[in-house]
């Protein structure tokens, strides 16, 4: 370390930095709630119009891993409370993005998928944005998959952040080597299931 060209130790907390938000990230979605956040894609689902305390409300695309047609996200959009759709963003996986991109209209013919042309514009879907995170399931035709919500998680989902990443420096412990130590304490549950639909990639 002391005949780096480079600051190892910067370049090292940033790379635990970047690891730890990506586990965080997959926690908030997948996380059982054991040791780490309660994701919401750990929560029971329940079928659409079957509203019921502590799950998830789940649309149907009609097809595994497939979504033949766009009436599903529309009937997603409309069941969402008038109340959650400021805010409300889709989140999905880079394989969901893609079979999504090529629906249209049926009666404009239009691709319902808007790219955002400016750096830093957001992608839009059905006029709201759109956040591509791999920690969401991927979408693989004939495989069931959850690989899309549509949420108001400011509404829906609360994180509870302990405060800064704390790195302890131990050049005494395994010398020559000098061990860090990294923690960071963070929670994360659901608080209202209303705010947030899925879609599920099922046959009916």
């Amino acid at each position: 370390m002391d005949d780096a060209s480079i600051d190892l130790e910067t370049w090292l907390i940033s790379k635990i930095t970047d690891k730890i938000a990506r586990t965080e990230t997959a926690a908030f979605i997948h996380g059982d709630g054991n040791g780490k956040p309660r994701g919401f894609l750990n929560y029971p689902l329940v079928e659409a119009g079957c509203s019921e305390s502590g799950k998830i409300e789940a649309f149907k695309s009609g097809a595994d891993g497939d979504l033949p047609n766009s009436d599903t996200l529309l009937d997603v959009l409309n069941a969402m409370k008038p109340e959650y759709l400021p805010g409300a963003v889709w989140l999905m996986s880079r394989s969901a993005m893609a079979s999504i991109r090529r629906l249209k209209d049926r009666s404009t013919g239009n691709y319902l998928w808007q790219p955002g042309l400016l750096a830093g514009q957001p992608h839009t879907l059905l006029g709201h944005s759109v956040v591509i995170v791999d920690e969401m399931p991927p979408l693989v035709r004939g495989k069931t998959s959850t690989a899309v919500a549509f949420a108001n998680f400011r509404e829906g989902y609360q994180i509870v952040d302990r405060g800064n990443i704390h790195v302890l420096r131990d050049p005494y412990s395994a010398k020559p080597y000098v061990e860090f130590y990294t923690t960071k304490r963070v929670g994360g549950d659901v608080i209202n299931t209303d705010a947030i639909k899925v879609v599920n990639f099922v046959k009916e």
